[in-house]
């Protein structure tokens, strides 16, 4: 398992499906329309990101095993912590381990980097990224809940 750095193609790749997944995400998680959760996107985006792969304190990595690329992990530095900011085991890959080989090649990198805390954020409806989370010791912090009025 490794986690090598993005290039300029890499991430034109990665960041056209991130971004696409987290609109998607935004409007399940949150009943925004397609419209709203652009703009959402849009900004985080290039607020997170204003440099592509050269942003500070952003780390964006292909996750590679056995000579292929089965996932991507970003994560940036904030707060003095390891903030995993999207994580993605390509389908084929899932539910084989890799996600957990994945996550702990990314808490050897943070411990390389000195850090001594990781965080995360997770759609609630996503209980299959949270069994992940929680297998691998991650435990809530904080919570928020939403209610639609009718």
């Amino acid at each position: 398992m490794q986690l090598s750095p993005m290039n300029d193609i890499d991430y034109d790749f990665w960041s056209k499906r991130c971004k696409e997944n987290y609109i998607q995400d935004k409007m399940r998680a949150n009943g925004y329309s397609r419209t709203e959760a652009e703009l959402i996107a849009t900004d985080d985006f290039h607020t997170m990101l204003i440099d592509g792969v050269n942003t500070h304190n952003n780390f964006l990595l292909k996750i590679i095993k056995d000579e292929q690329v089965v996932g991507y992990l970003w994560f940036c530095i904030r707060h003095h912590k390891a903030f995993l900011c999207d994580f993605i085991i390509e389908a084929p890959y899932r539910r084989s381990g890799i996600g957990q080989e994945a996550m702990r090649a990314f808490e050897g990198v943070v411990k390389r980097l000195g850090l001594k805390k990781m965080g995360l954020h997770v759609f609630g409806f996503n209980t299959g990224a949270i069994d992940l989370y929680k297998s691998l010791g991650f435990v809530v912090t904080d919570m928020t809940m939403e209610k639609m009025v009718k």
